[in-house]
């Protein structure tokens, strides 16, 4: 399937692109479902909006190569090994675990 109608794959789910400008993300709730099946937790209740786009955050990194192994991507999302990140450029939407920042241990008092 190519363009608007493409979808993300796994051998558990298979949900088509949404139209509803609202949620532009629901593609990607087969990748979220599929985090949390090998135990990572989502953050704060799941995707919201950010100036960037849609965003949902793990409280673990992403296993990239779970994804690769379970999704069947369309060319539209991309993972970035550095970011440990899933982007959808069509949606705006990405899936990633904490932020670098937050995991860095403090200095100082």
């Amino acid at each position: 399937m190519k363009g608007e109608e493409e979808a993300v794959r796994t051998s558990r789910q298979n949900t088509a692109r949404t139209h509803d400008p609202s949620a532009p993300y629901l593609h990607l709730l087969p990748v979220v479902d599929l985090l949390v099946a090998h135990g990572n937790e989502v953050e704060g209740g799941g995707f919201r909006p950010t100036q960037g786009g849609w965003e949902c955050t793990f409280r673990d990194p992403i296993d990239l190569d779970l994804v690769r192994r379970e999704c069947e991507l369309p060319d539209s999302i991309s993972l970035s090994e550095q970011e440990i990140s899933l982007f959808d450029r069509l949606s705006w939407s990405v899936i990633r675990g904490p932020r670098a920042e937050a995991t860095r241990p403090r200095l100082g008092p």
